[in-house]
């Protein structure tokens, strides 16, 4: 007999507004395996934590599942807190990338009943038949409490093996979104988009980066499937943006280049985005101007910082040589290029701060984005603040403080203290964008050539701004 499961994305307190993908596809299996599933996506509607108990309090649920990012972690254990103390019987589980990395901190709490680790598609399906004779024990990537003679003990199950044939996973189920697509656009166009995950797992040793959930394996959708996705986006629902939004999309260069060509060939007339995916060191021409003839519209690239030296100590394990090229080679296929660019990791100071600036500026792109750094959970560089290495520390461990953009300091060096990385941050934005060649460039892009798109162009600014203080 199916259960009715509810699955709940908290409120992110970040720009985007996607579809949470991860709890769209375990919509999706658990409906395939005959569970009567429901979704509330809070960031719609903008839900608190009261509202959507007010929302589902009088709902026939068996499980609530939620799944959370570090800056959502917190809204999740509201959520299942309230919710607990109105309706006890519900079993609550908690999954994504911070309870994966941080497993005990969640079953610490009194309302917070498992924990699933990692991917969860197959190892949800093996949860739900352990609850009928609580063989718990035998749930991959399950962590769980038994409360034995007044005492809570915790125990955490092998890893869950990773999904292999990923054309396996039956397509997100968009339909559960309430609102769907209406309420997905791109800000200013007011097209409906859809986020795409044609690939799961990175190579990359990145030390600010958790691989915890889809690992160090590249493991790829094929492209025949992920066009099939696309088709029946654009068909049905009349979505014509998609935001591509994989850790690795051009790690084998073939499969990209014929999705790219699928699009062509079958006619889609969409546009798309890659926000990330695209490795400075793996790219070439011929592919970067089919995804521009695909419907490409813009592409960016982890840059992270202009010194050699902290590119290898951070794990990025590029060179400045290939950075420059791959914004060269994007600039000649015609495509939108963002460099994102970090400030205040845990071994740089001012004077490679500084080289970033110079190198930022130096580079072809049309836009650059410096963030300050967050240390996350089940990242390299989170036990390295943990271990004092080069004498960092945290200064903050509020979770709601840690979303990417317009976030405080949340750690400092002997070389970075807190008022030294506001004033770099401050200094590369100004120094960036206050350029006349900067604001004739941008207008060329938007009023003279028409590449850039105006809701681009005012996302951005928005960033920057925020991020100026």
């Amino acid at each position: 007999m199916g259960k009715k499961i509810l699955l709940i994305e908290p409120l992110h307190k970040e720009v985007d507004k996607g579809l949470p993908l991860g709890i769209a596809y375990l919509g999706a299996v658990l409906r395939k395996e005959g569970h009567d599933v429901s979704i509330i996506d809070a960031n719609i509607n903008s839900l608190d934590y009261e509202k959507i108990v007010e929302k589902i309090k009088d709902r026939e649920i068996d499980i609530c599942g939620i799944s959370a990012t570090t800056v959502q972690i917190k809204e999740a254990w509201r959520i299942l807190e309230l919710l607990k103390n109105k309706r006890p019987e519900i079993i609550s589980i908690l999954g994504g990338v911070h309870p994966t990395a941080l497993p005990e901190e969640s079953l610490e709490k009194p309302y917070v009943d498992f924990v699933l680790r990692g991917e969860g598609e197959k190892s949800i399906l093996d949860f739900i038949k352990s609850i009928s004779d609580k063989s718990f024990s035998k749930v991959k990537g399950l962590s769980y409490k038994i409360k034995k003679g007044g005492k809570i003990k915790i125990f955490h199950n092998e890893n869950p093996p990773q999904i292999e044939d990923l054309d396996s996973l039956p397509f997100p189920a968009w339909d559960l979104f309430e609102g769907f697509p209406e309420c997905y656009t791109t800000d200013i166009r007011k097209n409906f988009k859809a986020d795409i995950l044609t690939s799961r797992g990175c190579i990359g040793a990145c030390n600010f980066c958790s691989r915890k959930v889809h690992g160090y394996k590249v493991r790829a959708r094929s492209p025949e499937n992920v066009i099939q996705e696309m088709e029946e986006l654009y068909h049905k629902y009349g979505i014509d943006y998609f935001h591509i939004v994989d850790d690795y999309f051009t790690a084998d260069m073939e499969r990209a280049e014929k999705i790219c060509d699928l699009i062509i060939e079958r006619k889609l007339n969409i546009k798309w985005i890659c926000s990330n995916g695209i490795r400075v060191d793996n790219i070439n021409l011929d592919l970067l101007k089919k995804m521009k003839k695909a419907g490409c519209l813009r592409v960016a690239f982890g840059v992270e910082s202009g010194s050699d030296e902290i590119l290898k100590k951070i794990g990025k394990n590029t060179s400045l040589e290939q950075i420059k090229r791959a914004f060269d080679l994007a600039q000649e296929a015609n495509l939108i290029t963002i460099a994102y660019f970090m400030i205040g990791n845990i071994w740089e100071n001012e004077q490679t701060i500084n080289q970033t600036i110079k190198f930022a500026k130096s580079l072809n792109t049309d836009y650059a984005q410096f963030l300050i750094v967050k240390p996350y959970p089940g990242t390299a560089l989170y036990d390295l603040i943990e271990k004092n290495v080069n004498e960092a520390k945290f200064l903050i461990k509020d979770w709601d403080k840690y979303a990417i953009f317009n976030s405080p300091v949340v750690f400092t060096t002997k070389d970075l203290s807190e008022e030294l990385i506001i004033k770099m941050h401050k200094k590369a934005n100004d120094s960036f964008y206050l350029r006349p060649k900067q604001i004739l460039f941008i207008l060329y892009k938007r009023i003279i050539t028409r590449t850039l798109e105006l809701d681009q162009l005012l996302n951005l600014t928005k960033y920057f701004f925020t991020n100026k203080r």
